[in-house]
Parts: structure tokens; sequence; C-alpha cells
């Protein structure tokens, strides 16, 4: 894998790959930081979990932040939870 993506490119896909299965199975920290590495799936997940509390204080005005990172990014759930 490193080959043929390089070296950089590889170091750079390295969280998201680790991170990716933990934010799945709703841990918060994960999905938090994959978020902030621009992964617009982990943002949809901790918006809808802000929007009702999941695993975290009900936030509406973070759950919208959030939400809104990924319907920009394409990402259809939020801008569904947006009202878009």
């Amino acid at each position: 894998m490193v080959a043929a993506l390089g070296f950089a490119a590889a170091v750079a896909l390295t969280p998201s790959l680790v991170l990716r299965p933990a934010c799945k199975k709703r841990h918060v920290l994960a999905c938090e930081w994959l978020c902030r590495l621009g992964d617009a799936g982990a943002c949809a997940e901790l918006g809808a979990r802000y929007l009702v509390g999941d695993g975290v204080p009900a936030d509406a005005a973070r759950a919208a932040e959030l939400s809104r990172r990924a319907c920009d990014r394409g990402i259809a759930s939020a801008c569904e939870n947006l009202g878009c």
C-alpha cells in the first residue's frame, strides 16, 4: 500500500484506518478526531449524537455545526438533520 500511494499519503490515511472502526462502534473521541481530520461521515455521526444527546450532552448548536460540515461535504443524512 505504501509503495502504491506514497509514504505521505499512507501516513495521512493511517488515522482514518485506525479510528474509523472505533467511530462506527460509537466511540465519541474517535469520531471527534476523524471529524477534525475532515472525515464527513464522522462529523455527521457526531452531529446526530449531539442532536439527541447520545453519549454526549445534547447541544443543538454543536449538532448544527457538525451537521453543516458533513452536509457541505455531501452527507445526505446530515443535510436532513439540518432540515435541508
